[in-house]
C-alpha cells in the first residue's frame, strides 16, 4: 500500500533537484528569451525605419539576436530543461557535429550582398572565375582582319571611354530613350561568360574594354563592341579575393583616344598602360609599392584619370604619395602629394568656382589639386573613415556635393574664392542620400541617388528630400536626358523619371539574373551591362 503523503516527481526530472533549477528548467524560460528576442527586434526595427539606419546595420544586429538567442536556448536545454540528461546530451553532441559538418562542407560569402547577407556554397562548388576557358582571340583580330572578327562602330554607337561617361559624372547628353520596354524592348545583341570582378566597360572606336579575374591571372580584356568577340587580353599574375570583398579587379578602364592608349588599375595595385589597338603592354607600376601604400581593404578602385600629359591615381601612401601623376607616355612619376589614406572613388576634372582642378575624396577628407603641379589648393575634412565611393558632384558652379554610406549620409559644401584660393564652407548636411556604391547625378537642381539602396530625390539648395522611391538595392545609375537608367543590385535595368514631383518608374527589363554592383556603360544607343559572372550588350530603343 503507496503513502499517499509521497510526492510524485515528474518522470525526466531528477530526484534531489533543488527547487529553482525546477523552476528554472521550466519550458517558460525558452518562451520569455524567444518572446523577448522577438519584441527587442520588432522595436529595434522601428526604431531603425524612423532613423533610417543602414540595412547592412540592421542585418548586422539582427543576425547577432538571432545567434545569441539560439545559443542562450541551446545552453538552457543543456544545463537546465526538465529532460533526462542523456537527452541533453545527445542534442548538444548533434549540435556540435552539425556545427563541424557544416563548417566542413558550406562556405558564407559575403562579397556579394551589398547588405552582408551571406551566400552560402559547398566548398567542392566549382569557383567561376576559375572554370573558365583561357581567352582566344582570333589572329589579327586587334587590326580589324580578325577571320570574321570585325572592329566596326555599330550604328548609334558612341565613345564612352571613361568611368561614369564622358566627364566622369554619370549624365550622358544627346539621346533621347524610349519610355516603354514592353512596347518597344531592348535587343540584345551578344552575352558571355566573363571573369570575376566589379569593373565596368570603356568604349570607344568599337572597342569594349574591362578588367576581370580568371584563376589566378587578372586581365584586361577588349571585346568587339558589335559581336562581343574578344580582340585582345592581357594578363598579370596578381589575385585579390577576400571574403568580404568578393574577387577580382573593380577599376573602370580608362581610354586616351588620341593616344590610342588604355590605362588600367587593378585591385593591388597594378598599374598599366596598354596599346588600344594590339593590347601590348607599354609601361606599368605597382603604384602601391612605388608609393609605399598597402592595397585598400575591398581593393584599389580608383580609375586613372587622363589630364594632358599626366595620368593621375590614388593610391593613399604616406609621406606625400597619396595622389601620384606618371606621364602618360614613358609611365615616369611626374608629382606626388599628399598623405591621406586612399578611399574608393577616382580622381576627378572639374571646374570649381571658375577654376579647372582635379579634386580627389581620401579616406576622410576631400582636396582640390593644381593642374600640373597636383599643389593642394583646398582641403575640406569629412568625418568618418569608414570607405567612401561615390564621386562628388558639382552643384551650380560653386558647391560640392559629397555622399556616403556606413551612416555618413550627405552633405552640401560651398567655396568662396579669394583670388586663386578656394575656401570651402558647409552650406548642408543631413542622413537622406548614404550612397554606398553607387553614384549620385544631378538634373535641373535636384540629386537622385540610392539611399542605402533606396531611390531618392533631393533639393539641392536646401537638401529637402522630395521623395523616396523604390529599393532598387545596391545598384548603380545613370542620368539619360531626363531619365534615370538604373542597374539593380539584382540585375534588372528600369528607367525612372527624374522628375521632382513624384517618384515613377516608367519601364523595365532584366539582362542580368545575379549580384550587379558593375557600373554600366551607355556608349550611344547601346547598353553593356556585366556582373561577376557574364557580360551583356543591349540596343536600347531611341526616340527620333
Amino acid at each position: 500500500m503507496s503513502d499517499a503523503t509521497t510526492p510524485v516527481l515528474p518522470v525526466n526530472d531528477e530526484p534531489g533537484r533543488p527547487r529553482w533549477r525546477r523552476i528554472a528548467g521550466g519550458w517558460w524560460v525558452p518562451i520569455a528569451l524567444v518572446a523577448a528576442a522577438a519584441g527587442a527586434l520588432f522595436l529595434l526595427h522601428q526604431r531603425w525605419e524612423a532613423s533610417e539606419t543602414q540595412v547592412q546595420h540592421r542585418n548586422v544586429v539582427t543576425a547577432a539576436v538571432t545567434l545569441g538567442t539560439l545559443t542562450l536556448l541551446l545552453g538552457w536545454f543543456v544545463l537546465l530543461a526538465t529532460v533526462a540528461l542523456a537527452i541533453r546530451l545527445c542534442t548538444l553532441g548533434a549540435v556540435l557535429v552539425l556545427a563541424v559538418a557544416a563548417a566542413a562542407t558550406m562556405t558564407f560569402e559575403f562579397g556579394t550582398s551589398g547588405d552582408l547577407v551571406p551566400r552560402v556554397t559547398w566548398r567542392w562548388s566549382p569557383v567561376h572565375d576559375r572554370t573558365l576557358p583561357a581567352i582566344t582571340v582570333a589572329p589579327k583580330a586587334a587590326a580589324g582582319q580578325g577571320e570574321g572578327v570585325d572592329v566596326i562602330v555599330p550604328a548609334g554607337a558612341a565613345d564612352f571611354h571613361q568611368f561614369l561617361g564622358p566627364r566622369r559624372n554619370g549624365v550622358i547628353e544627346n539621346l533621347k530613350l524610349a519610355r516603354d520596354w514592353d512596347a518597344n524592348p531592348p535587343r540584345e545583341v551578344w552575352r558571355r561568360p566573363i571573369g570575376a570582378g566589379w569593373a565596368g566597360f570603356a568604349v570607344a572606336g568599337g572597342r569594349a574594354i574591362t578588367q576581370e579575374q580568371r584563376g589566378e591571372e587578372e586581365l584586361v580584356v577588349c571585346y568587339a563592341l558589335a559581336t562581343g568577340e574578344p580582340l585582345w587580353s592581357h594578363a598579370d599574375k596578381a589575385r585579390y579575393e577576400t571574403t568580404i570583398a568578393g574577387v577580382g579587379p573593380r577599376s573602370t578602364p580608362t581610354i586616351d583616344v588620341p593616344r590610342n592608349r588604355v590605362y588600367t588599375l587593378g585591385a593591388t595595385g597594378l598599374f598599366n598602360c596598354l596599346d588600344l589597338v594590339t593590347g601590348e603592354r607599354l609601361w606599368s607600376m605597382d603604384i602601391c609599392q612605388d608609393a609605399g601604400a598597402v592595397p585598400l581593404e575591398w581593393g584599389n578602385s580608383g580609375s586613372p584619370l587622363v589630364v594632358g600629359d599626366q595620368v593621375i591615381v590614388n593610391p593613399g601612401g604616406p609621406n606625400g604619395h597619396s595622389l601620384v601623376a606618371y606621364h602618360a607616355d614613358t609611365g615616369k612619376r611626374l608629382w606626388h602629394v599628399g598623405s591621406d589614406p586612399a578611399s574608393y572613388a577616382s580622381p576627378m576634372l572639374a571646374t570649381l568656382a571658375g577654376i579647372e582642378q582635379i579634386i580627389m575624396i581620401h579616406q576622410s577628407a576631400v582636396s582640390g589639386h593644381a593642374l600640373g603641379s597636383g599643389h593642394e589648393t583646398w582641403r575640406y575634412e569629412w568625418e568618418g573613415r569608414w570607405p567612401k565611393v561615390a564621386q562628388p558632384i558639382v552643384v551650380r558652379g560653386d558647391q560640392l556635393f559629397l555622399t556616403a554610406g556606413y551612416g555618413i549620409g550627405c552633405e552640401m559644401v560651398e567655396f568662396t574664392r579669394k583670388d586663386d584660393v578656394l575656401v570651402p564652407a558647409l552650406r548642408w548636411k543631413n542622413i537622406y542620400l548614404k550612397a554606398k556604391f553607387a553614384n549620385a547625378v544631378l538634373c535641373e537642381g535636384h540629386i537622385y541617388g540610392l539611399n542605402d539602396g533606396t531611390l531618392v530625390c533631393l533639393k539641392a539648395t536646401t537638401g529637402e528630400r522630395l521623395w523616396r522611391g523604390k529599393r532598387y538595392g545596391h545598384g548603380q545609375l545613370l542620368l539619360v536626358d531626363d531619365v534615370l537608367l538604373l542597374q539593380a543590385e539584382d540585375g534588372y535595368v528600369a528607367l525612372v523619371e527624374a522628375k521632382p514631383v513624384e517618384y515613377r518608374e516608367l519601364t523595365r527589363f532584366t539582362p542580368l539574373k545575379d549580384v550587379s554592383w558593375n557600373s554600366p556603360t551607355l556608349a550611344g544607343r547601346y547598353l553593356l551591362v556585366r556582373n561577376a559572372r557574364e557580360a551583356a550588350c543591349y540596343d536600347l530603343p531611341a526616340l527620333d
